[in-house]
C-alpha cells in the first residue's frame, strides 16, 4: 500500500474478545504479526522463525504464543504457516474494493473522454 497505511481495520481486530485479554506484550507481539501478515500472505509457524520475523527472542514469543495461538490458524496450502481468520476476511473485503474503485475510474476516464469528444464536435 502505497500510503504505508494498513487497509485492515484494525479497530475490529482490537474488539475481538480474544484480543482484549492479550497483555501489552502479547498485543504488540499480535500487531507485528499482523502487519507481518498483511504484506507476506502469512507468518511462519516455526516459533524460531516467527520470532525472528517479529524481531523478538524466541522465549519472549514462546511466553506470548499460549495466548497468541488461538488468534491463527495453519494455511491450506501451506501448514507451515500461519494466518489470522479476520484479516484473511479483510483482505478479501479490501480486494474487492480495489477492483469496484478500478471498474469506476475505467467507467469515469471513459466518460471524460466522451465529454471531451462531445465539447470538441
Amino acid at each position: 500500500m502505497s500510503n504505508g497505511r494498513m487497509p485492515y481495520d484494525a479497530a475490529a481486530i482490537d474488539a475481538d474478545e480474544h484480543v482484549r485479554c492479550l497483555t501489552a506484550i502479547e498485543e504488540g507481539i499480535h500487531h507485528r504479526m499482523l502487519r507481518r501478515s498483511w504484506f507476506n500472505g502469512s507468518v511462519p509457524a516455526d516459533i524460531d522463525a516467527l520470532a525472528d520475523l517479529c524481531n523478538i527472542r524466541p522465549s519472549t514469543l514462546s511466553k506470548a504464543w499460549p495466548a497468541l495461538s488461538n488468534l491463527w490458524i495453519p494455511t491450506v496450502e501451506n501448514p507451515s504457516r500461519l494466518t489470522n481468520p479476520q484479516q484473511e476476511i479483510d483482505r478479501v473485503s479490501v480486494e474487492k474494493r480495489k477492483e469496484s474503485n478500478a471498474i469506476a475510474g475505467k467507467l469515469s476516464a471513459k466518460a471524460r473522454e466522451i465529454k471531451k469528444v462531445e465539447s470538441t464536435s
